[in-house]
């Protein structure tokens, strides 16, 4: 028994000197001192399937993988992946269906690290990370009706408050008429804005002194208001205002007269004034 195993040069000039026999018959002897030894698998592997002994070339490169304790499990798992993919590709071979997954596969291993331990833990992250999904999204849901309730809620609220003030300038234009009808001057004149203008009388005071003469000193005077229209504006951060459409019935003496009118009034404080008025 040599010494020390060949190298790779003597290795190849005994093969040219026909002894390569020899040389693998010295490296089976030490092969079989140290089975984990991959490197002088590999070579003796190499020697047999130059040789033609291709079955021993196989079991020693087999026997060392299993040995080594590195790679034994390594070469286990090869194993079990090698028979799956073989079952397969002759399955496909034959035109027949593909076989399932089988149940080995969940035995690969690697220093405890399982493919079937790994599954689970996907299956239960997957699990946890679809049921977070409907949480978040049912969280969304809820939140989006809650918003839209909010919203609904102040769509009715804004609408009460607008028909609210609606009616409040309505009631403030029969007053109006009410003051008129009576022939109170100053009850009449206090509805009129300090801002009141319209296409023929710039100020309150020219409209004012235009008014007067055709309220007081009148014996009788009946304004009626029918079909009144108000639409609520709102300026910015200003105060709010409002359009009114309106018919008229105006009787004094034998003088009747029927108009529509229009006024646009603005509130301040707590009560609507004329701002405009126009037929």
């Amino acid at each position: 028994m040599p010494a020390t195993t060949p190298d790779n040069l003597s290795i190849m000039v005994m093969a040219r000197e026909g002894q390569l026999e020899r040389v693998a018959e010295q490296l089976k002897s030490e092969f079989e001192r140290d089975r984990s030894n991959l490197a002088l698998a590999n070579r003796l592997a190499i020697i047999y399937a130059a040789l033609g002994r291709i079955e021993e070339s196989r079991e020693a490169l087999e026997t060392a993988l299993a040995s080594n304790a590195v790679s034994s499990k390594t070469f286990e798992n090869l194993k079990v992946l090698a028979g799956i993919q073989f079952a397969r590709s002759y399955a496909q071979a034959l035109g027949q269906p593909i076989p399932p997954t089988p149940q080995g596969l969940e035995t690969l291993d690697g220093e405890g690290l399982q493919v079937g331990a790994l599954k689970q833990q996907l299956a239960s992250y997957e699990q946890a990370k679809a049921k977070a999904e409907a949480e978040r999204l049912a969280a969304e849901r809820a939140a989006a009706q809650q918003r839209a309730a909010e919203k609904l809620a102040a769509d009715r609220a804004a609408r009460t408050r607008e028909e609210m003030t609606a009616r409040a300038v309505e009631k403030m234009l029969l007053q109006w008429a009410k003051a008129w009808s009576s022939v109170d001057f100053d009850r009449y004149s206090g509805f009129y804005d300090i801002s009141f203008s319209n296409d023929r009388f710039k100020t309150r005071a020219d409209w004012l002194a235009f008014r007067k003469p055709r309220i007081v000193g009148k014996s009788s005077i009946r304004v009626e208001l029918s079909d009144i229209e108000v639409r609520i504006l709102r300026s910015g951060q200003g105060p709010t205002r409002a359009k009114a459409r309106f018919s008229q019935r105006y009787e004094s003496g034998r003088l009747r007269l029927n108009a529509t009118k229009e006024m646009d009034l603005i509130y301040r404080g707590d009560q609507w004034f004329i701002q405009s008025e126009g037929n």
